[in-house]
């Protein structure tokens, strides 16, 4: 059996193509983080996180995070690179690149002391687009932070390593 729909009939069932691709991506992304991979979270909360995320565009230069400076406000953010590659280092020296798929600020979400500090300055390697999920988003969801797991400062992300190919089942 072949079944065929024109453009705006697939729109008016499904969505903008494009949307939908980003948001299964989107919702990849996120079950693939340590912090969102657990039991306690369902998947129609990850689905609700995805619909929230935004996009951002930076500037090469912008700096996201100082190491040892307050994390506050909207900064107290999940990124997404989206688009572009951003670096991340500390005062020892350790540098670390992420490119699309990759993420940061998870430590920041997690983290449930009044007074957050960055561990890393984290900076736009040139013009790029971030997904931006803030704490009061995910909070707005899934009711309080403390469902969150917190993944150690020593863990390595997967970000620049997860299977970016979406079959249409995904859809």
């Amino acid at each position: 059996t072949l079944l065929c729909l024109s453009r705006d009939d697939f729109i008016a069932m499904m969505g903008d193509l494009e949307d939908l691709i980003k948001k299964t991506e989107d919702k990849r992304n996120l079950t693939a983080m340590p912090m969102f991979d657990q039991p306690g979270i369902r998947d129609y909360e990850i689905s609700a996180l995805a619909d929230l995320m935004e996009d951002n565009t930076f500037a090469e230069g912008h700096t996201f995070f100082e190491e040892g400076q307050p994390v506050t406000g909207d900064s107290r953010a999940l990124f997404v690179v989206r688009k572009g590659s951003i670096s991340m280092t500390n005062r020892q020296g350790m540098m670390h690149t992420l490119s699309q798929g990759g993420y940061f600020g998870d430590d920041n979400v997690c983290d449930q002391s009044a007074t957050i500090v960055a561990h890393n300055t984290v900076r736009a390697e040139e013009d790029c687009v971030v997904g931006v999920l803030t704490a009061r988003a995910i909070e707005s969801v899934l009711g309080t932070l403390q469902r969150l797991r917190r993944v150690g400062e020593n863990a390595t992300h997967p970000g620049n390593k997860l299977d970016r190919t979406v079959k249409i089942t995904d859809l």
